[in-house]
């Protein structure tokens, strides 16, 4: 784990530190290996399917960095990765972060519509 990664981690407040351990706590990672492993999907960083413990890794990081992104533009802010997609929502009223999803996405589409 990169010391960056820890060290942004350590600069959060405990309850922030808490709810991105029990997002991790709480994510299906076996579930995740699984369906990559049926969709032969894997990380070319791993040169395969990712261990849990890289996945749980990768998670943090992205956690962190939404995390983190979320604080520093004061709005929900999202990264993805390798599957993963990891966003924070932030309250504009309260002026801080209330909440986070994790989510490992196979298949995805969004669209803009546009107004005339």
């Amino acid at each position: 784990m990169n010391s960056k990664t820890i060290e942004t981690f350590e600069s959060f407040d405990d309850n922030i530190k808490q709810k991105i351990s029990e997002t991790l706590g709480y994510f299906d990672f076996h579930r995740v290996k699984i369906t990559m492993q049926a969709l032969d999907w894997w990380w070319s960083s791993t040169r395969g399917v990712p261990s849990i413990d890289k996945m749980v890794e990768c998670a943090y990081g992205l956690l962190v960095d939404a995390t983190s992104g979320s604080i520093r533009i004061k709005g929900n802010y999202t990264v993805s990765t390798g599957g993963f997609d990891a966003e924070v929502f932030w309250d504009k009223d309260l002026n801080r972060v209330f909440g986070m999803n994790l989510m490992f996405v196979a298949s995805q589409w969004n669209c803009e519509v546009e107004h005339k």
